[in-house]
């Protein structure tokens, strides 16, 4: 009886490190919150929202919308891996490379600019927020996302059958 007991509790003790050792998904839809958001001395955008198509160790997508102060609008997009290897940012005027690696729910991005200068950052993943930490020649900003909860997500979460979503939601802006 008492072996039994402590198997179970080494089971037990297993199954929750191994939940605690999963990483949180970031798949969905960020926007950007400016009032909670430090830009230093670059001029705060208008708007920003980033859509994460994948997230695992071995792939890792998104596309990024961002709204500069003066209204102009910057679309890119990334397809790489959390392996440390710099991947191609496509249609950013500044970031040439990202190279990403993951532990746990903190992620470190060693950015490569167009110019040849480089950045460093630090995402950090709690729940629907994710608080990003920059640091390179133009200075030190912290962006906070939220995660966009749609209708779908909302009912799935809660168990309840899933709503349809409309083109609107669909609707991809990035980084």
């Amino acid at each position: 009886m008492r072996t039994s007991r402590i198997v179970v509790c080494v089971v037990l003790v297993c199954v929750a490190a191994c939940a605690l050792a999963q990483q949180p998904s970031a798949v969905g839809t960020w926007k950007l919150n400016l009032s909670k958001s430090d830009f230093g001395k670059q001029p705060a955008p208008k708007s920003a929202t980033i859509v994460i198509t994948d997230d695992k160790d071995n792939s890792l997508k998104w596309t990024y919308k961002y709204v500069a102060a003066d209204g102009k609008v910057t679309n890119d997009s990334f397809a790489g891996a959390f392996d440390g290897k710099p991947y191609p940012v496509k249609g950013d005027p500044m970031f040439a490379t990202g190279a990403f690696t993951r532990k746990g729910s903190d992620i470190s991005i060693a950015w490569k600019m167009k110019d040849g200068s480089t950045e460093t950052e630090t995402s950090t993943m709690s729940g629907d927020t994710m608080t990003n930490k920059t640091s390179g020649k133009s200075g030190a900003t912290t962006q906070v996302w939220e995660r966009v909860k749609t209708a779908s997500a909302m009912a799935a979460k809660a168990g309840q059958k899933k709503s349809p979503v409309t083109p609107a939601a669909k609707k991809s802006v990035s980084k």
